[in-house]
């Protein structure tokens, strides 16, 4: 994650590579978003 943006791209992937989810954020929103993830999740670049 580029920390420095102030709106994210966001693509969920599962174990197998399956999109999930799709969706943009602007900085605020995409902290909530992450913050509801489930523990173990794996955030990448």
């Amino acid at each position: 994650m580029d920390l420095a943006k102030s709106v994210f791209s966001v693509c969920a992937v599962d174990g197998a590579g399956h999109v999930l989810e799709r969706r943009e954020f602007k900085r605020e929103a995409f902290a909530v978003w992450l913050a509801q993830r489930p523990s173990g999740t794996v955030v990448a670049m």
